[in-house]
């Protein structure tokens, strides 16, 4: 497991890094009357406090990304120390990263914005709120990729996992189910953002309708590229998990090491068809002997984008051209944006949460004489003495395959809710290199459990068989009292309604006669009845 999490995480953390490094290396550029999102003349552009914060901002830029292309692979290696130490020190600096980036860009835009102001650098010509070649609009649908064409992996995710809802109480299920829906919410959005790109691009680059034409059905060809090829790729990762399952009837590291090959592939593939669109239109615009400059930096003043004017809610990124962003004007961004802000703080304050009680992990079990009571990181199992039907001390935990619902799953221990091919849902205390463990089956529920000290195992082993004995027998004497009590009362009537039969027998014949001996012996077999058809079952 940790070697697949660092492979994971690894060529994860660096891609990412590398990207960003990639893309900001672009922010510092003088392209179409811009550098750092702000327009400033080109005959000012060699201003010597335009330089200074440009170089300064370079700088602290470039420190920043390759510290963290360096930590980015080196807290992988956490992974082999502490799986939970790496998790929660993965959440803090992944968190931290996307901030301070976005930090150290907005204020060097803010730094420059304002030095654009004092120096009233403007020009009046090019303060145009909106351009839009309205020429262009009805020549470029039919050239853009139809977005329909991803229903087809969407369609063959479905179709492989309509299979395993047959196996729903298999062990692989849960797991399966997660990769599952990663994949289809994947495929969803990247759906969503090519129906979205083929309706929504209209922006202007220059005054030649036929050069904005070539520009809009480039990059929408190289987007509509990107999101077809990088959701097939990810349809491909899940396909090649389902039909290994399928056929093995287990879920195998393999599957999962093929997913994250796949998966690999599926990021390269969506990014490097709009990294090299983001290319030819640079290419195409530095070809325009008269560019299209419009100055609307009062909209982006702050780093975001707030232009009531604007109609739209999702527009191209000013700080990164392949990238979109959202119109704070508009009141859905706010809620789209408080959303995610809201989901992403959630997660991160569960997954701490959840996490921080596996940092040390102990077993805690008590038992009072009438409940058993474990507790181990936040899980927790009640049970009650007289639903135990089973306990039994073996030397390993059984191989039955057993998959993590809920909970921690290691090489040092085994925590919460899982579910095996033999005992179905279960619940695990397991420390991995201790034995014997543990067996304690309800009607309801099946426990493992064992203590890092095997006499302690043992020891609890005893007392509970000693404790459930007494229970039993207490509860055997209870029953006997209440069944002497009930067989007293039938004993005291049968033998009174003999006596009785047999008493007037006797006064009649004046002798104990042989049919008052009868009546006698029939009420007391009748009596016998009674008690030997009890409906208890006592077992000790």
């Amino acid at each position: 497991m940790e070697i697949i999490m660092f492979v994971l995480f690894f060529i994860q953390n660096l891609f990412v890094t590398l990207i960003m490094k990639y893309a900001y290396s672009s922010y510092f550029k003088y392209e179409n009357g811009m550098v750092m999102g702000v327009h400033i003349p080109k005959e000012h552009i060699e201003n010597e406090e335009v330089q200074h914060l440009l170089s300064s901002t370079r700088t602290r830029m470039n420190r920043f990304l390759s510290i963290n292309c360096f930590l980015s692979g080196a807290i992988c290696f956490l992974v082999f120390w502490n799986m939970i130490v790496f998790i929660l020190i993965f959440c803090i600096w992944i968190t931290v990263y996307l901030v301070f980036i976005q930090y150290l860009s907005f204020t060097a835009h803010r730094r420059l914005y304002d030095l654009k102001m004092k120096n009233e650098w403007i020009v009046e010509s090019q303060q145009r709120k909106v351009y839009i070649d309205t020429r262009v609009s009805a020549g470029i649908e039919n050239s853009a990729i139809p977005a329909f064409r991803h229903l087809l992996p969407v369609v063959a995710e479905i179709g492989c996992f309509l299979p395993f809802l047959w196996h729903q109480k298999a062990s692989y299920f849960p797991i399966l189910l997660t990769f599952f829906l990663c994949a289809f919410l994947v495929s969803i959005i990247l759906w969503i953002l090519h129906i979205h790109i083929n309706h929504s691009e209209r922006s202007a680059y220059s005054t030649d309708t036929a050069l904005n034409q070539t520009i809009h059905v480039t990059m929408k060809r190289y987007k509509g590229t990107a999101f077809l090829l990088g959701n097939s790729l990810n349809a491909a990762a899940w396909i090649c998990v389902a039909v290994s399952t399928l056929a093995t009837q287990t879920f195998s590291s393999s599957g999962i090491y093929a997913y994250s090959a796949i998966q690999f592939f599926s990021a390269v593939g969506l990014l490097t068809p709009l990294l090299l669109g983001q290319k030819r239109k640079q290419e195409l615009l530095s070809s325009d002997p008269a560019p299209l400059i419009v100055d609307d930096d009062e909209y982006w003043k702050t780093g975001f984008y707030y232009n009531p004017s604007d109609h739209k809610t999702f527009v191209p990124d000013r700080m990164q051209g392949s990238n979109y962003t959202l119109n704070y004007a508009k009141k859905g961004a706010w809620i789209f944006s408080g959303s995610v802000a809201v989901l992403t703080v959630g997660c991160l304050i569960w997954a701490f949460a959840v996490l921080i009680p596996f940092l040390h992990v102990t077993i805690d079990m008590k038992f009072d004489g009438t409940t058993l009571q474990i507790t181990s990181a936040g899980y927790s199992s009640e049970l009650p003495v007289s639903d135990i039907r089973k306990i039994e001390l073996l030397d390993e935990l059984p191989h039955d395959d057993f998959a993590r619902i809920n909970g921690g799953a290691t090489d040092e221990y085994l925590i919460g809710r899982f579910r095996g091919n033999t005992y179905g849902d279960c619940s695990l205390y397991i420390f991995q290199d201790a034995a014997p463990i543990l067996l304690i089956q309800t009607e309801d529920e099946t426990v493992f459990i064992n203590f890092k000290d095997p006499e302690e195992t043992r020891n609890w082993f005893e007392e509970l068989s000693t404790g459930l004995s007494s229970s039993s027998r207490n509860y055997f004497h209870s029953l006997i009292a209440s069944e002497s009590l009930r067989s007293i009362s039938f004993l005291v009537a049968s033998h009174s309604f003999g006596y009785s039969f047999a008493a007037l027998n006797t006064n009649r014949s004046t002798n104990l006669s042989p049919t008052g001996s009868g009546n006698y012996y029939v009420c007391s077999i009748f009596y016998s009845k009674l008690i030997c058809n009890t409906d208890h079952e006592i077992r000790i």
